[in-house]
């Protein structure tokens, strides 16, 4: 049995832009994250909280590199949360985990032709 667990939306606030003008602001971000399992996490017969990556400590993992530094590019932003989060999942050695998926969306970013922000995504095998 396969299993996987998603969290669409973790939203935070990134010194991040191409100019240090623009990097001086914060600017909102929706981090989107994608666990994939060999099997299923103990959580799921012993309903036992620690047997299951925590969501707090994934958000929480994604705001200490949100506050560590300022970023130039989305995708240098997501490289460093997707090093963060591998840590992290080391941390459950009766879980394997697969792949970890990480996207990074800049809401706003400054240009008047982008409506929607945009998104860059990072994939992981393991």
């Amino acid at each position: 049995m396969k299993s996987s667990l998603k969290i669409p939306v973790i939203e935070d606030h990134v010194h991040l832009g191409c100019s240090p003008e623009e990097r001086t602001f914060k600017h909102r971000v929706h981090y989107e994250v994608e666990l994939h399992f060999a099997g299923i996490p103990q959580a799921c017969t012993s309903d036992l909280l620690d047997k299951t990556p925590c969501y707090a400590e994934i958000a929480q993992t994604l705001t200490m590199i949100s506050q560590e530094k300022h970023y130039a590019t989305i995708e240098h932003l997501a490289h460093t949360g997707l090093q963060q989060l591998h840590k992290y999942v080391l941390g459950f050695l009766d879980l394997k985990t697969t792949q970890i998926v990480l996207s990074v969306h800049k809401l706003n970013p400054p240009v008047a032709q982008i409506k929607n922000g945009s998104t860059f995504t990072l994939t992981v095998d393991l």
